[in-house]
């Protein structure tokens, strides 16, 4: 479904922006078409999270309070890595415009650049846990560097992420204070079929802030691609 030399952008940016990608396309076809497509109700049992998940701006009154809209409403999301307390995090998220806002931008950050602002030494030092308990017992402290089939990963999520040492607590610190971690790239998924295909073991992503209820983004995981 994708060009080669959109997946050789992808492997070396970490990110790929396609606009308007076959909009007559269910999301759910065009992410088969893509890659490996992660059944959430598989990996994570129980859980009822629906493979293709939609996301609407909510207030953070009408939203779960596990959720990011229910902690920061209509406010710019901060740059995180995406279910982060799994032991794998899925390596790609795939984010599609189904209604647009031309006015919020998605960000994206290299997670290089944000580990050479917080220190490498640090983050293999800092242990994390999941904010809230896993209905499958207690969960194993989790590293903010990994590796995984020879790829060094990052872990970040300063909100769904408890420190459990002192090198993770100034890891938060540190993320917090540093005015500039890194380059930004702002995508505006506007029309209907843009997509925003991130690398999330290789990029923190986040939401700007919005003003409206309108926008509609659907997401899907991916554990790889097809070439």
């Amino acid at each position: 479904m994708l060009e080669r030399k959109q997946l050789v952008r992808l492997s070396v940016e970490g990110y790929l922006f396609v606009p308007s990608l076959a909009p007559e396309q269910s999301t759910l076809d065009l992410a088969t078409r893509i890659g490996e497509v992660i059944e959430l109700s598989s990996s994570a049992p129980g859980s009822q999270i629906p493979t293709v998940q939609a996301l609407e701006p909510r207030s953070a009154q009408a939203a779960r309070p596990h959720q990011y809209s229910g902690v920061y409403g209509f406010n710019e999301f901060p740059l995180h890595t995406d279910l982060a307390h799994w032991a794998r995090p899925p390596r790609y998220l795939l984010l599609r415009c189904l209604r647009g806002d031309k006015d919020v931008a998605t960000r994206v950050l290299s997670a290089d650049d944000f580990i050479e602002a917080i220190g490498m030494d640090l983050l293999e030092r800092s242990l994390f846990k999941p904010r809230r308990p896993s209905r499958f017992g207690t969960p194993a402290l989790l590293t903010s560097i990994f590796k995984i089939d020879s790829v060094t990963g990052l872990r970040w999520d300063q909100l769904f992420l408890t420190p459990m040492n002192s090198e993770a607590e100034e890891a938060k610190i540190r993320a917090s204070q540093i005015r500039e971690l890194g380059p930004l790239h702002e995508f505006h998924l506007r029309d209907l079929g843009d997509i925003l295909l991130i690398d999330n073991w290789r990029m923190l992503h986040g939401r700007g802030p919005v003003s409206s209820a309108v926008r509609i983004i659907e997401r899907v995981y991916l554990s790889e691609l097809k070439q």
